[in-house]
């Protein structure tokens, strides 16, 4: 495997306790095994990693739901807490694309860790040697994310600002709408009806108040989602973007139908880096 650029950021967890806690941070499980298994990391770039991986992801702290009439709480479901995401990116060949998928073959249900699962897109294209970006988020939980809730509906994102413009993306007018300025959504859903589906979407808005108008398409992509305990971890070929190094936000949300805006205000979400904060850079 030729190996062009490595960049990972916020790929440790951090140990568990309060955000800044000391310890020794470790790679979550979950990630370390894929990267093991299909990333050539030598012990001095996993030192290397160590050394310059900056941890993201405030715990216990309150976030805003994008309508100004629900109260802002500290997400009380863990599994969608986001504690660290990151990005990384790697040329890969063949039998690197092969060796994908012999270890995460789609729809794969792993006895060894039965909450593993691999999606491709809704409208899927073919896997091709090339550039790839990995992006990851893992959620604040000792346990695997809920993957079959009875009535619960989640959804988990990774957005990108895809041609280094916010302004030309999604800026909805609730200025805490977790994908605002981004233009590129890979979205994670679930519903007890339906399961888990993946689906890509190109998305802009155009227009202020009255006249504002967003356009969401759902768009063909070759990028994989693996879901593998408290860890997701998208899979995106690099030729999807314009940026070389496309900025990205992390997101999750759960509700049960209404997306939390009646009275109890039943949701349970998160967006890593926060809106106010902008989309995540490269280092």
């Amino acid at each position: 495997m030729k190996t062009s650029r490595l960049v990972l950021v916020g790929l440790l967890a951090l140990p568990f306790g309060c955000a800044g806690s000391a310890g020794t941070p470790s790679l979550a499980p979950e990630l370390e095994a894929l990267l093991r298994g299909f990333v050539p990391l030598t012990a001095n770039d996993l030192a290397v990693t160590v050394a310059n991986t900056t941890v993201v992801g405030l715990r216990g702290v309150a976030v805003t739901h994008w309508d100004a009439t629900v109260p802002a709480k500290v997400p009380p479901f863990s599994d969608t807490e986001i504690r660290s995401h990151g990005i990384f990116n790697v040329d890969l060949d063949t039998t690197d694309l092969q060796t994908f998928m012999s270890l995460y073959p789609l729809g794969k249900d792993d006895e060894t860790n039965p909450t593993i699962q691999v999606l491709a897109a809704n409208l899927p294209l073919a896997m091709n040697p090339g550039n790839y970006h990995f992006v990851h988020l893992r959620v604040e939980t000792a346990l695997a994310i809920n993957v079959a809730d009875p009535t619960l509906l989640y959804e988990y994102g990774f957005v990108f600002d895809e041609d280094g413009s916010v302004s030309t993306g999604y800026n909805a007018t609730e200025p805490t709408k977790f994908f605002n300025g981004s233009d590129r959504w890979y979205e994670l859903t679930y519903s007890n009806a339906q399961g888990w589906n993946f689906m890509v979407y190109t998305a802009s808005t155009t227009g202020t108040g009255e006249s504002e108008v967003s356009t969401i398409t759902e768009v063909s992509s070759g990028a994989k989602i693996i879901m593998s305990g408290d860890t997701l971890v998208l899979m995106v070929p690099a030729n999807e973007f314009t940026s070389p190094m496309p900025e990205y936000r992390t997101t999750s949300f759960v509700h049960d139908g209404d997306f939390g805006i009646p009275s109890p205000h039943s949701w349970s979400g998160n967006a890593e880096p926060r809106v106010v904060e902008g989309m995540q850079r490269y280092p």
